[in-house]
């Protein structure tokens, strides 16, 4: 299978209903989410990050806040102590070095306690409307299952690879799509192959029905 014709596929298929996993109206609100998000459901996220920033109105109260505070507000979320921790220092960083303004390049994001590559493009591409590639767990799932990457592909080697076969000004929508799939399809442990039209290609499905 062609990756561009994947991905053409997938856009055919999923684009109407596709979303970014959590809605967000400002830098503060999606910074929020953006930290919780690592390991969490997008519910959770929606959810938990909206209580955050109803609780403190901006960065300097949730800088202020008591940790405690912040981590019984997240608790239900994975890590939530770590994440507490991410947020209080986030909020304290962009209110005090960053007199609230948040920058517009992937160097000077991740400087953000609690922001990296993945978060730091994710905005971006959300924000500044930039063409970023977006690599997490479920967009590599995805690539290796369908043999379009080896399991010990670097993300750096991924990113070469993905730049030279398909157009920048899809890499955000692209990279999206692809972890779309994999959080609604193509599950780690339990992936839903009976509605998935790329089976055929992919080596988990051959390896489980041909035992």
């Amino acid at each position: 299978m062609v990756l561009k014709k994947f991905i053409e596929s997938l856009s055919d298929k999923y684009l109407n209903s596709y979303t970014e996993g959590f809605n967000y109206s400002t830098d503060y609100e999606l910074i929020i989410k953006l930290i919780l998000s690592p390991r969490a459901s997008e519910h959770k996220v929606e959810f938990l990050g909206n209580l955050i920033v109803s609780s403190y109105k901006d960065y300097k109260s949730l800088a202020m806040a008591p940790l405690d505070d912040i981590e019984n507000i997240i608790r239900p979320v994975g890590f939530f102590n770590q994440k507490a921790i991410r947020l209080k220092r986030a909020a304290f960083y962009i209110s005090s070095t960053l007199d609230n303004k948040i920058p517009n390049t992937t160097y000077e994001l991740m400087k953000i306690p609690g922001i990296g590559v993945k978060s730091a493009r994710k905005y971006l591409s959300l924000r500044s409307n930039t063409e970023e590639i977006i690599i997490d767990t479920h967009f590599k799932r995805v690539l290796k299952r369908l043999n379009f990457i080896s399991s010990n592909s670097k993300n750096s080697e991924i990113e070469n690879w993905f730049k030279g076969l398909i157009s920048k000004n899809i890499h955000s929508r692209s990279s999206n799509l692809i972890s779309y799939f994999g959080k609604k399809i193509c599950l780690n442990n339990k992936p839903k192959c009976d509605l998935c039209q790329y089976k055929r290609f992919c080596n988990f499905f051959s390896s489980v029905h041909n035992r």
